[in-house]
């Protein structure tokens, strides 16, 4: 009924139709995603858009997503005794905790002239 050629012809529209789905969905995802058993490193550029108390921030990244970050004990804010708020230009260094951005690091361009903050 059909010629090897015919057959060769439908493969390759199957085979089309399922991965062109797979490359459309992946741009839709945030700039840090990757599968969970990732560990790499990444990094988000852009301005934070809210703080909600010590630990969390919202970032609108340079490709247009709002990130959920949290911060934890440790994390580095460059300059240090700077305190992050809204508006702020920052890179953040981190890896993905599946629903958030956990930050590592927090570099922002400004400068902090006040004292260091005391370690507790």
């Amino acid at each position: 009924m059909f010629g090897f050629h015919g057959r060769l012809g439908a493969a390759a529209i199957a085979l089309t139709a399922l991965i062109t789905p797979l490359g459309v969905s992946a741009q839709d995802v945030p700039s840090y995603a990757r599968p969970a058993y990732a560990s790499a490193d990444e990094t988000i550029h852009g301005r934070i858009r809210t703080v909600d108390g010590a630990f969390n921030i919202s970032v609108s990244d340079d490709r247009g997503f709002i990130d959920s970050v949290q911060l934890h004990q440790g994390t580095i804010i460059n300059p240090t005794g700077l305190t992050l708020s809204p508006g702020m230009s920052v890179t953040i260094l981190g890896t993905n905790a599946g629903s958030a951005f956990n930050a590592n690091e927090i570099d922002t361009p400004y400068t902090y002239d006040g004292p260091l903050p005391t370690p507790v």
